[in-house]
């Protein structure tokens, strides 16, 4: 799972092949509309369609922030992306093992084992 998840998701990369141009384009704007109006699965979906250049450019700073949007929401694998992307990732400017600590335990606190299991190598290395 994790950010990574979003590049290779391969049946979703086979349906999203599978329809035009159009249509992801009409998917992502329906997606977008209800983002805008704060549901958080698809706030969720809409950084997923930003990240992948689904339906629209592929936009990095407008992937984070659908995501961190969906992680204020309360979205677990939102949450789980967003400390990823602050611990290990390119797509934030800054490196931030404090932040990346933070989301991983709210998505830990909603039984997410992979932030849980992320969580503890934080704090075992100190970054925690």
């Amino acid at each position: 799972m994790g950010l990574f998840s979003l590049f290779n998701n391969k049946r979703d990369n086979k349906e999203a092949g599978s329809q035009s141009e159009s249509q992801l384009s009409r998917a992502f704007l329906k997606h977008v509309k209800a983002a805008e109006e704060g549901d958080t699965e698809e706030q969720y979906q809409t950084a997923q369609c930003y990240g992948n250049g689904t339906g629209c450019e592929q936009d990095f700073n407008m992937y984070a922030y659908w995501l961190e949007q969906a992680a204020k929401g309360g979205h677990a694998e939102a949450q789980y992306q967003l400390a990823y992307a602050w611990y290990d990732n390119k797509l934030i400017a800054k490196r931030d093992p404090a932040k990346a600590a933070y989301w991983y335990e709210k998505a830990a606190e909603q039984g997410d084992t992979d932030s849980a299991t992320a969580l503890g190598r934080a704090y075992e290395r100190g970054t925690g």
